[in-house]
């Protein structure tokens, strides 16, 4: 009786997985942690003992820890498109940032429906953090009524988890959040700094993923900053950063607010001291965190004439500013005046750099100073925006959004 070709490849897989299972447990690790997320996503697929190894919370930390290692890793750009029919929810689209295709860029191959207007508030280690509104239906199109919960989601295994905000009113008060990664416990974090009172000390309120839990902390300054798109605290080096000013407003001091993620203290770093404005010039000045390739940086904006990149090479050494980055030649559509704000969202291997600035994404090559402008083609760009590497971190909530549907939209499960 002749073998049919189906049941022949069957058999040869199985070989294969025997053989492969057969290996020294060590090798196994060093093979699959070698794979990008997505493949290690299909090789869960493939047999239950597959499943139970890359399940494993060591080897899902160790691949995330190799995934933000790598010089090679194939990032990922998430964004907004906007609704051209008023009162619909926005889409949230994923797309591949590939130099090759910059500054002309593919539309993405599948959208997310989210069913409430959010915004996001941070991504690491290929989670993606956002703020839920709540709405009033009847006028959708009008106005968001509170921010009332959360949500973390990983955009390729599709898990998420939603939580509530702390049960305090928020609603009179200036609130700046950042999401980042605790290595000590290895969990992730939502942090939120809000002035409490006029005149008081910033309260820190902290959500600790795992253990689905608030805590709170009280501040020892008066802080402030930008809060909204573009502002929100940037994850660097174990700690969330945002620019503001310490102190009374007859008394404040700009300083890089940064909060240790891990040991839950704050630390002000001192801005450089030799910034120089442009001659003559009496304008406004505005200022913005990011990071710049392997630095911390800061970005200043002296409007109409310049934008101004800061480095700090060592980080936490004052003594190691360095101005990097200067650049007045920007696209001939887009001015000074309409940028917000000046944030990386990639650095590529030969130096360019990939900016949101709030209304464009742009091109910058810092060689030349050249300034392009990137357009996705069919699909009109909202305003927020993350960059992401693809992840297996998992959430552990068991919540997950329904796969693809034939239009390209995935919908939340109910």
């Amino acid at each position: 009786m002749s073998i049919s070709s189906r049941t022949r490849s069957k058999l040869n897989q199985r070989e294969s997985i025997s053989l492969f299972l057969n290996l020294p447990e060590g090798v196994h690790d060093e093979i699959f942690l070698k794979l990008p997320a997505k493949s290690i996503l299909v090789s869960w697929c493939v047999c239950k003992l597959f499943c139970n190894l890359l399940s494993k919370p060591n080897f899902i930390k160790n691949h995330s820890n190799r995934t933000n290692q790598s010089k090679t890793s194939n990032p990922k750009l998430l964004f907004t498109q906007i609704q051209s029919s008023g009162g619909k929810p926005p889409l949230i689209y994923s797309m591949p940032i590939d130099y090759s295709s910059i500054p002309s860029a593919p539309p993405s191959d599948g959208a997310l429906l989210i069913n409430y207007p959010f915004e996001f508030l941070g991504s690491c280690n290929g989670l993606i953090c956002l703020r839920i509104f709540s709405i009033d239906r009847a006028n959708f199109h009008k106005e968001f009524i509170s921010a009332t919960k959360f949500c973390i989601l990983n955009p390729l295994t599709r898990e998420f988890k939603e939580f509530k905000r702390p049960e305090e009113s928020y609603s009179n008060v200036s609130v700046s959040y950042g999401f980042g990664y605790d290595s000590n416990i290895d969990d992730y974090k939502l942090v939120m700094i809000s002035d409490c009172e006029k005149g008081a000390c910033c309260k820190i309120d902290v959500y600790t993923v795992k253990s689905d839990s608030w805590s709170s902390i009280q501040g020892t300054v008066k802080f402030s900053c930008l809060s909204g798109e573009g502002y929100n605290g940037v994850f660097f080096n174990g700690c969330l950063h945002w620019f503001g000013s310490i102190g009374s407003h007859e008394t404040s001091s700009e300083v890089i607010f940064s909060f240790d993620i891990s040991n839950e203290i704050v630390v002000n770093m001192p801005l450089p001291k030799d910034i120089m404005l442009p001659t003559d010039y009496t304008g406004e000045v505005t200022k913005n965190v990011g990071v710049w390739g392997d630095c911390i940086g800061l970005a200043i904006f002296w409007d109409p004439v310049r934008i101004d990149v800061w480095v700090m090479q060592e980080y936490g050494v004052k003594e190691s500013w360095i101005r990097k980055y200067t650049t007045t030649r920007l696209p001939a559509r887009l001015q000074l005046q309409e940028i917000p704000f000046w944030k990386p969202q990639w650095c590529f291997n030969n130096g360019e750099i990939l900016v949101d600035c709030g209304r464009q994404i742009l091109l910058y090559e810092p060689k030349t100073g050249r300034v392009t402008l990137v357009v996705i083609r069919d699909i009109t760009m909202g305003r927020s925006r993350e960059s992401y590497v693809e992840s297996i971190v998992s959430l552990g909530s068991g919540t997950y959004l329904e796969k693809p549907i034939t239009d390209g939209v995935m919908k939340n499960s109910q």
